[in-house]
């Protein structure tokens, strides 16, 4: 298990110390989005340390110089934010001349709004760029799914059962350290699915920025295509091997795997619209409502009313008897899975009395995850834009 390699790797210093960068008080901004949301990620620099990294989502918008151009005064402005010495973007907002004018204004001294073109804080700014097309494509995801159950429950009538993304057996496809300064980094897992993980790492030696990118390369090939609960030992130790000096980079790297593995591997089922019970007639007995409510209050017990779904193509149905559960037998569950591709990683569900109306029910729920496959199909092949 990756918890037991993980005590095997122990050569990391506590007392972690940070170099001072060539940037003293900056803040460096971003903008990217998926096809529905785009995310501004901010990295805040005081006395040559990154203090603080900041990122804000906004829905249903594709227009990034439009939300640049009115965010950037908003934030720092309007939101009383401190303003630093330099501001370094990706692009900049039309009226950028008026908007350093206002900052420089409010700060009591000259500001810097500018885009740089090479050295270190261009590579920062890339770094900022790419944390918020990450960040908006996870955040994306996780908002359909939380939205999938409320509509399929107001659609229906019916309470709702929604598994987040169940992805057993996914794989590592790669792993990059992005160069904060000489101390620091950030560590980005990448998934076969297309999900995330990053972290904000400090080490004890100092981590040059091609080194980095070789010690990512290093790591990308000796685990891509691993899956994230089956790193063994026997590669650790060749990876321990070949970083020599610097093998403690491995034990955030086995942290954050580790943490991909139980987060991907255990998903929460998520009960929604669980008021419309007691618009059932079958319902009505309070008492009755009251135990079924309490036994689906347990996440493992909502996970095994999704059971008969799993590993099944299409719609399944369960009515009555013909449920394994005891608690279920009076009721019908409709369920089905949510695909990434062609694989199906989760399962969203409908509960109702035995009498429920099939041919109304079944009708509005291929639809519907039709257009949940659709969207999360959309969202994974999405690109980062340059």
């Amino acid at each position: 298990l990756i918890r037991d390699q993980l005590a095997a790797i122990e050569k990391v210093s506590r007392g972690q110390k940070v170099v001072r960068s060539e940037v003293d008080e900056q803040d460096v901004v971003a903008f990217a989005g998926t096809a529905s949301a785009v995310c501004a990620a901010i990295l805040r620099f005081r006395e040559g340390r990154l203090v603080d990294k900041r990122e804000f989502l906004f829905h249903d918008t594709q227009d990034i110089p439009a939300l640049r151009e009115e965010f950037l005064p908003r934030y720092y402005l309007e939101d009383n934010e401190f303003i630093p010495k330099s501001i370094a973007v990706d692009e900049l907002p039309a009226g950028s001349g008026e908007l350093a004018r206002l900052l420089g204004e409010t700060r009591g001294s000259k500001v810097r709004l500018y885009v740089p073109q090479r050295g270190d804080t261009a590579r920062l700014v890339e770094m900022a760029r790419t944390n918020a097309f990450l960040q908006s494509r996870i955040a994306e995801l996780e908002r359909i799914i939380a939205e999938a159950g409320k509509l399929i429950s107001e659609l229906s009538g019916y309470p709702s059962l929604t598994m987040t993304p169940r992805l057993q057996g996914t794989v590592i496809e790669r792993i990059d350290l992005m160069p904060v300064d000489g101390y620091q980094f950030v560590l980005i897992l990448v998934t076969s699915d297309g999900l995330v993980k990053n972290r904000l790492c400090r080490t004890r030696l100092p981590l040059p920025f091609d080194l980095l990118r070789e010690i990512s390369d290093l790591l990308t090939s000796r685990l891509r295509d691993t899956a994230l609960s089956e790193v063994s030992v026997h590669q650790i130790a060749l990876l321990q091997h070949a970083l020599g000096e610097y093998d403690f980079v491995l034990q955030p790297v086995l942290q954050v795997i580790h943490e991909a593995a139980i987060s991907m591997e255990n998903p929460e089922v998520i009960l929604g619209g669980e008021g419309r019970l007691l618009e059932q007639p079958e319902f009505h007995d309070l008492d009755k409502t009251r135990e079924f409510l309490d036994f689906l209050q347990d996440n493992e017990a909502r996970r095994l009313v999704l059971l008969p779904a799993q590993g099944h193509e299409g719609i399944t149905v369960t009515i009555g008897q013909e449920h394994p559960l005891d608690q279920l037998r009076d009721s019908s569950v409709v369920m089905g899975n949510y695909m990434l591709g062609d694989r199906p990683v989760g399962v969203i569900a409908i509960l109702g009395p035995t009498r429920m109306d099939y041919r109304r029910v079944l009708g509005q729920f291929e639809y519907f995850t039709n257009g949940l496959n659709k969207l999360l199909q959309e969202l994974f092949e999405s690109q980062d834009p340059k």
